[in-house]
């Protein structure tokens, strides 16, 4: 057994994969049971490696000549000259096959598209691309995977940073595998971020980021990360944008009707919850609740008894909607704020609901802030969510570097794997609310 089975040596591409009983042709390899015999404190492994470096310069002008052509490469619509040496060094797939046809005169490429075809060639033969579209980088870069033309990924992204916009940016990210390893290669994927990071606001105001919430989502999480990382916290400043308050709001209910809550002498209407009924007055209901006053205006045009039946309601918790409607207060708001704040949404009672959002954004915790975001986003509560939006932002992005302790690491990893589009979401409330200073020193 090898001592270093299964490691992959990198250096922006795979080297050595490490196998298990395999010896590569070097007999000095030992066991683990032998390396466990050896008295020593520290192991040194010397590696020479040899790279053999393909001569363009002799090959340039071979391109797309018939002299010396020895093999047609042949695509829809299109025929080009091309020779057996070039692509056997350029590719291990043409190699082979090469190898095992001794007497193939003509080799298909399935893509279909000339100029990209041609632009394999010319890498083959020059070591270099052309500047080209995403999409037409893309089916290069599956051309290839599929060849396994050694380099021809790294000249690609090479061109591709060298032509960074702010409209391609997000693009030429999603060409690049997503790779969280040890041995993965971020250097690309960092160019992007840096790219990203000095256009940071032009990128998020474009809308670009939103096809990274399907197609890998990852990407979100470490652009979160980079832009936190680049933070110069105690230069950014929070733009004004004052949210209402419940008692800011100008048509909260002033006209306190105590005497009257679930009165049944003065009542015109019943309201049945559960197995209660409560006593209400058609004129106080849909005065405090758009709904309300909706299924009045119905009832009176279909004659409907003065009965109402709610199914989807806690008899406990429209007792306290009922309270609110009638009293401008709420006893158990302390117990079951979030239940009548669903009410409260249900219902249309908008200051009941700026209530319990003020109160609920008021006990938001580091740990229980991506609950509270779960909760405001399965319900489409805008404000609220917003809110925890922004308790996210001056909580974790901008205090302490706190998005890479622990309970920002259980954040981020919940949004990723629950709900991305909140990461997104996250970012766009950085550039839209905050002047963000991103001038400190990356590591």
């Amino acid at each position: 057994m090898h001592p270093i089975a299964g490691k992959v040596f990198t250096k922006y591409k795979t080297i050595l994969n490490i196998v298990e009983g395999k010896t590569y042709e070097l007999p000095d390899f030992i066991s683990i049971a032998h390396l466990e015999r050896l008295i020593s404190d520290d192991l040194t492994i010397h590696c020479d490696f040899e790279q053999i470096v393909q001569d363009f310069d002799a090959f340039k002008p071979l391109l797309n000549s018939k002299k010396f052509s020895d093999i047609e490469f042949r695509v829809p619509g299109e025929t080009f000259a091309a020779h057996k040496l070039v692509l056997s060094l350029s590719s291990n797939f043409f190699r082979e096959k090469l190898e095992n046809e001794n007497y193939i005169s003509y080799i298909e490429y399935h893509n279909g598209d000339p100029k990209v075809a041609y632009e394999m060639l010319r890498f083959m033969y020059t070591g270099k691309v052309n500047n080209l579209e995403i999409q037409e980088f893309a089916t290069l870069l599956k051309s290839g995977e599929i060849y396994g033309i050694n380099g021809l990924r790294a000249e690609c992204e090479k061109k591709l940073i060298a032509n960074f916009k702010v409209e391609n940016v997000i693009s030429a990210i999603l060409l690049h595998p997503y790779d969280d390893s040890d041995f993965g290669d971020m250097v690309f994927p960092h160019e992007c971020y840096v790219f990203i990071k000095d256009h940071f606001k032009e990128i998020i105001y474009l809308g670009v980021c939103k096809d990274l919430i399907k197609r890998e989502p990852r990407y979100l999480r470490d652009i979160l990360n980079f832009i936190c990382e680049g933070l110069n916290v105690s230069k950014c400043k929070k733009i004004s944008n004052i949210s209402p308050t419940y008692s800011q709001i100008p048509g909260c209910f002033s006209r306190r009707c105590d005497a009257f809550l679930n009165n049944k002498t003065s009542s015109d209407i019943e309201i049945h919850v559960g197995d209660k009924i409560f006593y209400g007055h058609t004129e106080v209901l849909a005065t405090r609740s758009r709904f309300f006053k909706r299924m009045f205006e119905r009832r009176l045009q279909m004659t409907i008894p003065d009965v109402a039946e709610i199914k989807d309601i806690e008899s406990e918790v429209f007792c306290e909607v009922l309270r609110f409607i009638y009293t401008n207060k709420v006893e158990k708001i302390d117990i079951i704020a979030k239940e009548i704040l669903i009410a409260a949404n249900k219902y249309e009672i908008d200051d009941l609901k700026l209530l319990c959002e003020d109160m609920i954004e008021a006990k938001l915790t580091r740990e229980d802030v991506r609950r509270t975001i779960a909760f405001a986003d399965d319900h489409n509560l805008m404000r609220l969510k917003d809110k925890c939006l922004k308790f996210i932002v001056e909580k974790f992005c901008l205090y302490g570097n706190w998005i890479f302790r622990p309970a920002g690491r259980r954040l981020t990893d919940y949004l990723l794997n629950h709900r991305p589009h909140l990461l997104l979401e996250v970012l766009n409330k950085l550039a839209s609310d905050y002047e963000l200073d991103l001038s400190a020193e990356l590591f």
